[in-house]
Formats: structure tokens, sequence, C-alpha cells
């Protein structure tokens, strides 16, 4: 079993420039950069503008993501919305580029790894809203991602939601806010690194998972994961 090195993103807000990303990808041979989260930037943080703004913007982001010299898997924040034009925009991008893929429900397969992932918030009732923000039920999320039973390859799971069972990596101003359903998908598939899109950055071993969130790419961070041997180096 070789080694898989993943790159791990969230909450680009905007950004489109991934050239220094880009370098350590080729210079630590990285496998597949995962997404998870975060495109646009939240309304009342300077996310207001038109559609076509936000449009334009995504654009940008996806355009500089699928530049990128290895596979990338993508799923949506819970402010990349509406949920139409985000999911329109990845599918296009990845008609046009063989790297970009969206794993929001669905999968890909890098080299020994399938990604497989779910966007954002993961409620633990029955609320679902996909036009002014991303929220489904956890049992929708469980549905989508159920395709992991049929999959060969070992298992790198991408949420932008936390598990409910994190000591630090789910809190949002001093309360935790992760989702049960996430926690019960970790542990049915029980990958050997999972990605998720936490506010904090950090990393926390959950049953046999090591969990990663690579904070937020607007500040400068990200994580670079050695899947074998659970290595995790925070930038």
């Amino acid at each position: 079993m070789s080694a898989m090195r993943i790159l791990a993103l969230a909450h680009i807000d905007g950004r489109s420039d991934f050239a220094g990303v880009a370098e350590r990808c080729r210079s630590e041979r990285i496998d597949v950069v995962t997404v998870a989260g975060g495109l646009l930037p939240r309304r009342e943080e300077g996310g207001n503008g038109t559609a076509h703004d936000r449009t334009a913007m995504l654009q940008r982001v996806l355009s500089g993501l699928a530049d990128l010299p290895c596979t990338v898997a993508v799923v949506p924040g819970e402010h990349d919305a509406p949920e139409r034009l985000v999911l329109q925009a990845l599918v296009m991008s990845q008609w046009a580029t063989r790297g970009l893929h969206c794993v929001h429900g669905m999968f890909t397969v890098a080299h020994e790894l399938a990604v497989v992932g779910f966007g954002g918030r993961v409620r633990d009732d029955d609320g679902r809203e996909v036009v002014s923000r991303l929220e489904y039920p956890g049992w929708e999320a469980e549905y989508r991602i159920a395709v992991a039973n049929e999959l060969d390859q070992r298992l790198l799971l991408v949420f932008h939601h936390p598990h409910a069972e994190a000591k630090q990596l789910d809190v949002v101003d001093g309360q935790h806010t992760g989702s049960r359903a996430v926690t019960e998908m970790i542990g049915t598939w029980r990958p050997r690194v999972a990605v998720v899109g936490g506010m904090v950055q950090g990393q926390e071993i959950y049953g046999d998972t090591m969990v990663v969130s690579p904070g937020a790419y607007s500040s400068g961070q990200y994580a670079v994961v050695d899947e074998h041997a659970r290595d995790v180096a925070l930038v």
C-alpha cells in the first residue's frame, strides 16, 4: 500500500490565487487536493453582491483550482448558495477540465483512494434549505454517500460540517456545533483520514480516523496529510 498525500483546503472565501498550493503540490508530490467548502465568502463578510458578481467570483475560484497539477475534489460549504448556482458551476468546470471533481453526494477516484463527500451544513433534524444557504437533513447525507459501500478503494471522506464528537474542531463562538450524522458516517466507514471544514484549524482522532480541519485558506491556512502514516502538517 503506497502512501497517498493529500492537501486539504477549506474556507477559500473567494480567493483565487493558488500559486503557493500548486508549488506545494509539485514539491511534495500531492495525489489529491480536497476542498471542504467555503468557496464563496459569507454575505455578511463581504460576500454581498449581485448573482452575477458571485457567479464571476465562483468561476475564478474554480478556474484556479482546476489549474492545480493533481486531482481536486470539492464539496460546497454552507454559504456556497444558492445550490443551483454552485452545483451548476462545479459541473460545468468538471466537464471542462479533467482534474476538478464535485464530490457532493458523489465520489471520484484518485490513484488508490476513493474520495466521497457531502457539503453544506448537515442537520440533525429534517430541515432543508438550498437557496439562501445549504442545509441538509442527516438522513439525506447518509443516503447520498452510501455509494461508499460499493467502492473497492480506500476511502477519503470530505465534509464541510464537522462531526459532533469533536474536541475543538466543531467549536463556533465557544459552542460545539458538530453534526451527529457526520459522526455516524465517519464511524460507519472508518477511513484513515476525513477532512472537515471546521472553523478551527487542527487534527483529532475519532475512533480509527484522523479528522483534519485545514483552517481558512483565505488566511493562508491549509493542511498536508500523509494518508498512510496519518501525519499532518498544518500550514
